[in-house]
């Protein structure tokens, strides 16, 4: 039986756009290329969001008249993450019948700036951020850290994540998992798991 349903937010809560972050904050920059493939689809980009880069240690790897724009990058992005407003609504309703979670691979304090734009984010029971913990999905012991801090037991919990691999690993830990695909899909896979958003 589903008691816990989990929500991960890039691409799930929020849209995801390199490209238009790019547009909104440095509009004018002619350094695009460099930022997308050494900024947004580097690595770096992802030991950020584990919490083992800081910003300060990415934005020095960049030469110094790029630094500018590299901080106010990573300072503003999530204020341009646009909110999927399907998934939204999901959240808000299911939260009347089910216990709400976040587990998202995000970096800390550009999440903490996307929730206080977004103040719905903050009545889940519980939120758990890469960065915060060192953890990252698809490993394990992310998973492990949110059953364990939560008290929740993995039968009675259904993730929903846009890879298919963070599903595949929340099912080897005995939750539940849906990939996402639009919020007409999710809403309809729900009913699978016998969950009535409305």
């Amino acid at each position: 039986m589903i008691k816990h349903i989990i929500f991960d937010v890039g691409r799930v809560l929020v849209g995801y756009n390199p490209k238009k972050i790019l547009d909104m904050i440095t509009p004018e920059t002619p350094h695009r290329e460099l930022y997308m493939t050494e900024l947004f689809e580097n690595e770096i980009w992802q030991h950020m969001d584990r919490g083992d880069v800081s910003h300060e240690q990415a934005i020095a790897k960049f030469q110094p008249h790029h630094q500018d724009e590299v901080r106010q990058l990573l300072s503003d992005f999530a204020y341009h993450l646009d909110i999927i407003e399907g998934t939204k609504s999901l959240f808000i309703e299911l939260e009347k019948k089910y216990l709400i979670y976040i587990l998202s691979n995000f970096q800390a304090d550009p999440f903490d700036k996307l929730v206080d734009t977004h103040p719905f984010m903050k009545t889940a029971t519980g939120t758990v951020v890469s960065a915060k913990v060192n953890k990252m999905k698809p490993e394990k012991e992310i998973y492990h850290y949110l059953l364990e801090t939560y008290s929740l037991k993995p039968d009675n919990c259904l993730f929903i994540d846009d890879l298919t691999e963070n599903i595949l690993a929340c099912k080897e830990v005995g939750m539940h998992g849906i990939v996402f695909e639009s919020p007409e899909h999710l809403e309809r896979e729900l009913t699978k798991f016998g969950v009535q958003a409305r």
